[in-house]
């Protein structure tokens, strides 16, 4: 087994690694730099003050947690239920609008103007003359712009 294999093998105590150290001082010395860097990186060990502090965290962001989602529980249910409403209110406003005599009075209204002879005969009498256009259609200018 080579150094640079070792070193790959050390933390993860295989017996080739273990007998390779204990022959090669360059390794030894190695694995002696990464204990120290590792020992330097990890945490120390809680205090009694801190592991008091962090003793109920875990039942304070649980209820913080159920607390937000309720509120946004009750903030979704009433606008689903404003949404319902809204619903409800457009079917039940079609529907009475359907069931109102109102809506077809005005159409047999027109159709009995519109089969009244007196009232058709009227507009052969309608004077048109405050309705004519001053000007014609000209072939050269088919946009009608006045001149």
């Amino acid at each position: 087994m080579t150094c640079e294999e070792c070193q790959a093998l050390a933390t993860t105590g295989d017996t080739a690694a273990a007998e390779h150290l204990a022959g090669c001082a360059a390794c030894r010395e190695e694995e002696a730099k990464t204990k120290a860097a590792l020992a330097l990186a990890a945490m120390p060990a809680l205090s009694g003050e801190e592991a008091a502090q962090l003793g109920p965290l875990a039942a304070s962001t649980w209820s913080a947690w159920r607390r937000a989602e309720r509120r946004k529980s009750l903030w979704r249910s009433v606008a689903g239920l404003a949404v319902a409403a809204a619903v409800g209110g457009l079917i039940a406003s079609a529907a009475l609008l359907r069931a109102s005599p109102h809506s077809s009075a005005p159409q047999r209204a027109v159709v009995a103007a519109a089969d009244d002879p007196a009232l058709l005969a009227s507009d052969d009498e309608f004077d048109t003359s405050a309705y004519e256009v001053p000007w014609t259609f000209d072939s050269e200018n088919p946009e009608g712009e006045a001149p």
